[in-house]
């Protein structure tokens, strides 16, 4: 019998990636909504902490865990 998931949560722990994280949240999106998953994505990171409170804005199903 195979396990159904109705949810999923990605954590994303970064350093020193500020330049990578616009593409790294587009891209996430747009993969998650093609599927039937009920998700949130948890940023924790150092100074990249500030784009995380931006898109925690711009998407409500974007935490942020500052772990400084």
């Amino acid at each position: 019998m195979k396990a159904i998931i109705s949810s999923l949560s990605i954590v994303i722990s970064v350093y020193n990636e500020e330049d990578n994280l616009a593409w790294l949240h587009e891209n996430l999106v747009s993969m998650l909504t093609t599927m039937d998953y009920d998700y949130k994505i948890i940023g924790s990171d150092d100074t990249s902490f500030v784009l995380f409170e931006q898109f925690t804005q711009q998407d409500s199903k974007v935490k942020v865990q500052s772990t400084s």
